[in-house]
């Protein structure tokens, strides 16, 4: 009798496994996004106080915190600036505008990307990581991940133009293209392995080599042969984030320097942009990633390089 009551009690356990399998099998196939109209929404910039000694040779302009009651406010990947605005991407095909001049209080502009690849019912067909001014003016690049494609759209993200397929052999599910940034030569493609980069011609893909160790979250070109990117890993005492000065020689991405940004333990840099100032300084803008957390947050991050940072032109 105690054979049998173990038999059945192995059965029964396996019975349940079995259940759970196929339910989150089933779970994975629903829809888990729902398209919304474009909005205009209040948005919080809350100033927040990190230490600016930390952050030398760069200067700390200042952080912000974003909090909002619109849920399409959050989850930050990719980030772009035009003349008067900043343009921020989600990893969930939301894109949001805000004037550079932003006050405590300001309302930003969001909507939904137009088009993507697969259904937009499921996030993971709109999991949009990078962002990219076209360098012919066409409107701007999006990275999407787990499709492993580029999508061109137009300047204000009414249809999209073009698209392109990602060589996928170094790449896996959630493991895609990170940061996306390129000059009129051609666009450059950052795995988050931080092991490579794909350069795009117009007509076709070549791979070189990044000796970084870490893995990427995002890049911005400043000239032919300079690149600003953002390598991020998960320790155990939470986020690692650092900024490194990559430099393009030959046919390897070397880096130059790196500095550690004394951000939080929970702040998760995922998207950075980058404009000239006076002086031949440089201006960063940096957002994190709060995953749609709650116990995460969305921080708006500037800093300024100073000239004698950066390679000196030949």
């Amino acid at each position: 009798m105690q054979q049998k009551f173990r038999f059945a009690a192995a059965l029964a356990s396996l019975a349940l496994f079995v259940i759970v399998v196929a339910a989150d099998a089933v779970i994975g196939l629903l829809p888990d996004r729902k398209a919304r109209p474009p909005a205009l929404a209040a948005v919080a910039f809350e100033s927040i106080e990190l230490p600016a000694a930390d952050f030398a040779p760069l200067t700390l302009v200042g952080a912000w915190q974003l909090t909002s009651t619109e849920p399409r406010v959050g989850g930050i990947s990719g980030l772009g600036l035009e003349a008067d605005e900043v343009v921020a991407i989600s990893d969930a095909g939301f894109v949001l505008r805000f004037p550079r001049g932003f006050r405590a209080r300001t309302e930003v502009q969001v909507a939904d990307l137009p088009a993507g690849p697969g259904s937009e019912r499921f996030k993971e067909n709109r999991d949009s990581e990078a962002i990219f001014r076209d360098p012919e003016g066409r409107g701007w690049w999006i990275a999407f991940e787990n499709r492993d494609q580029l999508w061109l759209f137009d300047s204000a993200f009414q249809r999209a133009l073009r698209r392109v397929a990602v060589p996928a052999g170094s790449l896996s599910l959630n493991i895609g293209i990170e940061g996306l940034t390129g000059s009129a030569k051609g666009l450059l493609a950052f795995p988050e392995s931080g092991e490579s980069v794909i350069r795009w011609s117009g007509e076709a893909w070549r791979q070189a080599r990044l000796d970084g160790q870490s893995p990427v979250s995002d890049a911005v070109q400043i000239d032919d042969r300079s690149i600003f990117v953002i390598e991020r890993s998960v320790t155990r005492s939470g986020f690692r984030n650092v900024l490194a000065l990559v430099r393009f020689e030959g046919e390897t991405f070397r880096t130059v320097w790196r500095k550690r940004l004394p951000v939080g333990w929970r702040d998760n840099v995922e998207a950075i942009a980058a404009e000239p100032i006076a002086g031949g300084d440089y201006r960063l803008w940096m957002m994190t990633d709060d995953n749609f957390h709650p116990r995460l947050r969305t921080v708006l991050l500037i800093v300024e390089v100073p000239a004698a940072a950066l390679p000196k032109p030949r």
